[in-house]
């Protein structure tokens, strides 16, 4: 639950960065857009990008000034988006021909729609992770003020190495309670706990607290922790 918070305070500001370039992208392309002058142009040649990168047009056009220039995009695909030879629109800063751009769609609108791609992905899982550890945390302290408690039997902690945060796992504590009415055994499992297993005395009985509403949805108290990650519901 901790990992899930941290991550979506992570996340959820690198969203909001990225979306500012974003915006700075759009205005900063729109205002070239405004001011930049049109001429038809031809792609002379295509030029590789790395050793296992893309090809990218070298365009020739000329100015309303009669100007020539040529320039190369910077946008690279593979297999290459343009031929030798095809004419194509070319958009350009009349004080600063080199800086000219090919008029398509993605050649002119690919950095923002990556920056606003990238916002959106980070806001999104940010938001995500955030809610489900703030909502498990809720429930973690409902489960404290109204659920009911059994004495579970300690079976194990284990490290959960399917989760790996500056080089150390998180541990879960498996544990069961079988009933004395019934004899009927459930068994439970912690939330990731991070703490030093070593440092730690697991007791041979622990305290779950259980959402009679659903069953299935417990609360695997760890008060041994001494104010670290306690929040272990499942």
């Amino acid at each position: 639950m901790k990992v899930f918070k941290t991550v979506g305070k992570i996340f959820i500001p690198i969203g909001i960065i990225l979306l500012a370039v974003a915006i700075a992208s759009y205005i900063n392309t729109h205002s070239f857009l405004s001011s930049g002058g049109k001429a038809e142009g031809t792609v002379i040649r295509l030029e590789k990008v790395g050793g296992r990168g893309g090809y990218r047009p070298v365009v020739v056009f000329s100015t309303a000034s009669g100007r020539r220039v040529e320039f190369a995009s910077s946008v690279s695909t593979n297999p290459p988006a343009y031929t030798r030879g095809e004419s194509v629109t070319v958009v350009y800063d009349p004080e600063d021909p080199a800086t000219a751009r090919i008029g398509s769609f993605f050649q002119i609108w690919w950095l923002t729609g990556l920056f606003i791609f990238l916002a959106l992905d980070f806001l999104v899982m940010g938001s995500i992770f955030y809610y489900l550890a703030v909502r498990r945390s809720r429930h973690a302290v409902w489960l404290r003020q109204f659920g009911r408690e059994v004495e579970a039997r300690v079976d194990a902690a284990r490290p959960n190495r399917s989760i790996r945060v500056n080089g150390r796992h998180p541990y879960r504590i498996y544990c069961h309670y079988r009933d004395p009415r019934t004899g009927e055994k459930t068994d439970y499992k912690s939330d990731n706990l991070w703490f030093d297993f070593d440092q730690v005395t697991i007791p041979e009985r622990i305290g779950v607290l259980i959402d009679l509403r659903r069953p299935s949805s417990h609360l695997v108290d760890s008060p041994f922790l001494d104010g670290e990650d306690r929040d272990s519901n499942s």
